[in-house]
């Protein structure tokens, strides 16, 4: 071959790794890009004030006998912190693979087990009788039933993508009264 065929060889070359560079580059702002977008998307698309005022307050009296907590928190799952509190997002969202056990983060009483609107799709709420409640949600399975009692640890479902969500995670509130509060200033992983 002569030189100005091996030249045309090298240059095709560099542009095929140039190529599969740049295709690596664009999938993986594509991804990121996405989950910006959708978290932007959100918060426009809801009022975070309504979203607060439409939270339900189950922080009412317990049946009689029934299991309460102590106030002191356990980290609910294993994973890592994808989202943490802030104006729009009361809660901390901790991801890992589908499936993931979930446990309650202290004792209480279960009020609510299903498919929550507004975003959560199945969640778990644990009243624990103390002014405090824990929602848990985007759950693949429930594994309480409303009325139940549940100790601190106990396994309550398995972690999900269901409702809105990007991906698998568990979407974690503490409550106090009617008002979320950051689950970091409770309890850490």
């Amino acid at each position: 071959m002569d030189e100005k065929g091996q030249g045309t060889l090298e240059y095709a070359i560099i542009l095929a790794l140039v190529a599969i560079v740049a295709i690596a580059a664009l999938s993986y702002l594509g991804s990121q890009l996405s989950n910006i977008f959708y978290s932007l998307t959100e918060v426009l698309l809801s009022n975070c004030q309504s979203v607060t005022e439409s939270i339900y307050d189950y922080g009412g009296s317990l049946p009689p006998g029934a299991l309460s907590g102590t106030g002191e928190f356990r980290w609910p799952t294993r994973g890592r912190i994808t989202q943490r509190s802030w104006h729009c997002h009361h809660a901390v969202d901790i991801a890992h693979s589908e499936g993931t056990p979930i446990y309650a983060a202290d004792s209480g009483h279960v009020v609510v087990a299903g498919w929550k609107e507004g975003g959560y799709g199945k969640v778990v709420i644990v009243n624990h009788g103390n002014g405090f409640q824990t929602l848990y949600a985007h759950l693949s399975v429930i594994k309480v039933n409303v009325g139940q009692d549940v100790p601190k640890g106990k396994l309550i479902g398995l972690m999900g993508n269901t409702g809105h969500s990007t991906g698998s995670h568990l979407h974690f509130e503490i409550r106090e009264g009617s008002q979320l509060r950051d689950p970091l200033e409770f309890v850490s992983p």
